[in-house]
């Protein structure tokens, strides 16, 4: 019995009727069919579409409440302290000084944003619409950095300072000096550099806040 497979092609079928491609090898010397196989296995898949959702695609984070701690003596400090090169603590080598007592922990002075780019920076958030920040504050207290999950450059804070007593009689060797770099993904919480003078030393502590997640809409 001959077939023809231009008869089988013209004859329009349902796609309902379908079944796997499969095929038989038959051993020779018997006549009988020795194996079967199918070539791929189907799962009848129902789509259905998904419903609108929100994904976070990073975050804003700040860096805050600078302190100092007077390590050893009661001491009368000033210096400056910058942070991504904002001069965001200035002491003048003048009363009033910042005084701190042996072992206590004093913030520094910080102001908003001023002249000469000094104070803390001001802040443009991204679109508060696209990244669901309506509502969210950001008041003049520190510096803040978009920290987007997936970024072509990395976001960072340096922190770079010099701090000392005043009227200790050994004036000169009384420096701290703090050189930091905190780089994204960032771990919240309060840190501290530890400081470095032969006779004063005075320990630099900040504080990385997340302030809001960026959140987008997906349709």
């Amino acid at each position: 019995m001959n077939h023809s497979i231009d008869a089988f092609l013209d004859n329009p079928s349902k796609i309902t009727n379908a079944r796997p491609i499969s095929y038989q090898v038959d051993n020779i010397s018997e006549g009988r069919a020795a194996a079967f196989t199918e070539t791929a296995n189907y799962n009848n898949t129902t789509c259905h579409a998904q419903a609108g959702h929100q994904e976070t695609v990073g975050s804003i984070v700040k860096l805050t409440n600078l302190r100092i701690q007077a390590v050893r003596y009661n001491q009368t400090v000033c210096g400056d302290v910058l942070i991504n090169g904002y001069p965001v603590a200035h002491i003048p080598d003048q009363d009033p000084y910042v005084k701190v007592r042996e072992h206590g922990l004093q913030a520094l002075p910080t102001q908003p944003a001023g002249p000469a780019n000094s104070g803390w920076p001001q802040f443009d958030p991204p679109d508060t619409e696209t990244y669901n920040l309506q509502g969210v504050q950001f008041p003049s207290d520190g510096i803040y950095l978009t920290d987007f999950a997936q970024r072509p450059t990395t976001t960072e804070f340096r922190i770079e300072g010099s701090l000392y007593n005043a009227i200790f009689p050994f004036r000169d060797d009384t420096a701290n000096t703090y050189r930091a770099t905190e780089i994204s993904p960032f771990t919240t919480g309060s840190k501290t550099l530890q400081g470095n003078s032969a006779h004063c030393p005075l320990d630099l502590q900040y504080e990385i806040q997340k302030v809001a997640n960026l959140v987008i809409d997906v349709p």
